[in-house]
């Protein structure tokens, strides 16, 4: 089995405004640097195109029909018909305050989730999946765009995975914003874990202890937090919260914005400290023998 697969979304570049700081540098500065850090690495290019999820991925090309059901998964079919509606007939706009869109982004919002879904079905050749795509998706609630935000492909694979009858999802979190549309798409699936570490408090408002229940793990943190916050946390709070729920797999949603030169969150965490969060998170899979 090989170790890591890397899916992208090539159309992402489609997907951009001026001076927008969601912009492609985003995918494409990660994207170099998997490359030059990582010589055994496997991408795959996923495309939306005739209705249809294809992934190119060494020769093979892989096709998912239906793929645009899967969003009813966890958004209101009138807010996905909205969303396909605006970028077809407007091209251009803002569905709020931050978050824009184009003609192409009903495309490219598609293939991120896409990305996600077939990611199940390459597990068995693969023991980690990492897609680096765009746009993002955990502030995207059922049915709102927000914080940069058009479907939440989290949620969705989680709510897929459910169908698919694995119990035990464990989502982890480490963006420095709450993820209020993820915690809000699974707030009622008991077999949903999720698991939150944010400045609190800030955008979007949510995510205190307050709102924390069975399966909601929200852990604010002050906004000045830097690493030895998060070693504790990592380190020590979320192996126990293993022990006690047995997930059968883990989904992260990894927001690199809480590094200490982020230039729009105020979290002081170092790459030392996002390299111990995900070692720490790798090393949860493979003590508990998770996907």
């Amino acid at each position: 089995m090989s170790k890591l697969l890397v899916l992208y979304n090539p159309d992402h570049i489609n997907h951009f405004w001026q001076s927008h700081v969601e912009r492609p540098e985003r995918v494409v500065s990660l994207l170099e640097g998997l490359s030059f850090a990582l010589s055994s690495l496997h991408f795959g290019k996923v495309y939306f195109e005739n209705e249809k999820l294809k992934v190119f991925l060494n020769k093979d090309l892989i096709v998912l029909e239906d793929i645009e059901n899967f969003l009813y998964l966890a958004h209101e079919k009138d807010y996905v018909s909205y969303i396909k509606t605006i970028c077809m007939e407007k091209k251009l706009g803002f569905l709020d305050l931050d978050t824009y869109f184009t003609s192409y982004t009903y495309k490219v919002a598609v293939e991120a989730v896409g990305a996600n879904i077939i990611s199940y079905y390459l597990l068995k050749d693969y023991k980690y999946i990492f897609n680096v795509v765009r746009p993002p998706g955990h502030h995207a609630t059922k049915n709102k765009a927000m914080g940069f935000c058009i479907f939440n492909n989290i949620a969705t694979l989680a709510k897929f995975l459910l169908k698919e009858n694995i119990r035990k999802i464990f989502i982890i979190d480490f963006d420095a914003h709450h993820g209020n549309g993820t915690q809000e798409i699974v707030y009622n699936d008991r077999d949903i874990y999720y698991f939150s570490t944010h400045f609190y408090p800030g955008y979007p408002g949510t995510g205190s202890k307050d709102e924390n229940n069975e399966h909601i793990f929200n852990v604010p943190v002050d906004p000045d937090s830097s690493d030895e916050v998060f070693f504790n946390i990592y380190g020590n709070y979320l192996e126990s919260l293993f022990e006690s729920c047995k997930p059968e797999i883990i989904l992260v949603s990894a927001g690199f914005d809480i590094h200490e030169l982020d230039p729009i969150t105020p979290l002081k965490v170092s790459y030392k400290g996002i390299e111990f969060i995900l070692e720490k998170i790798k090393n949860l899979a493979e003590k508990y023998n998770l996907k």
